[in-house]
């Protein structure tokens, strides 16, 4: 399983979708582009909470290992080289001095690139063992409350048949619906953690659902 997060483009079947657990004819058109504004914010989040150290490591020693490679072949070209290099790309770079300025400048910039990697690589250390935070999660949890509050009109809230501990109600449906359109139906466990993790947030007063988005720039101070 990869742990890879991709923002998701909504369409009208998916908005569709969300309208018919939240029980309602149709999503306005603020609340769909805040809909797509909390898939954004949520993969952003999401990605960061995954441990990632060896990715990042091999791309700084990838990197690090191409940065010669590449200083040895422009130091190796001639004259006859670079201007053929010049002429070709005079306009974009809006005259031949400008471009012979950049192979000069080049040895010097992978220098100061190389030892910035190198820095970069020593900072880089296998992260804490553990299971991973679910901080992104319960922040969607809050914007998820606020969008349902606006467009339903009505409190995002869940019961619980404790005898099978299985939760239910339209805001539960309305989360899972999202989770699932969006591709991130792994971050389910199972519907009994879902609930109970979402029943925290609302029993904790975590979720002022109270003041629905009424501008897309509120989604911007989250």
């Amino acid at each position: 399983m990869t742990n890879s997060y991709e923002t998701h483009a909504w369409t009208k079947d998916d908005f569709k979708k969300l309208a018919e657990v939240s029980k309602i004819k149709n999503i306005s058109k603020s609340n769909r582009v805040a809909i797509q504004k909390a898939s954004e914010i949520y993969a952003i989040n999401r990605q960061s909470e995954f441990p990632r150290w060896r990715t990042t490591k091999k791309q700084l020693v990838d990197l690090k290992d191409s940065i010669d490679p590449l200083a040895s072949s422009i130091a190796k070209m001639d004259d006859l080289s670079k201007q053929l290099i010049a002429m070709a790309n005079s306009a974009q770079y809006k005259g031949i001095k400008n471009i012979y300025a950049i192979f000069e400048n080049i040895p010097k910039d992978l220098t100061i690139l190389k030892r910035s990697v190198e820095g970069a690589l020593k900072n880089v250390k296998p992260d804490k063992r553990g299971r991973p935070r679910e901080t992104a999660l319960n922040a969607l949890f809050g914007i998820l409350a606020r969008i349902f509050y606006g467009i339903t009109g009505t409190r995002p809230t869940i019961s619980c048949d404790y005898p099978n501990d299985q939760y239910k109600g339209k805001f539960l449906s309305f989360v899972e619906t999202f989770l699932s359109i969006t591709g991130c139906s792994r971050d389910i466990q199972s519907n009994s953690a879902l609930g109970k993790a979402i029943q925290r947030g609302l029993k904790a007063g975590a979720y002022d659902y109270t003041h629905p988005f009424k501008i897309i720039s509120d989604l911007d101070n989250i």
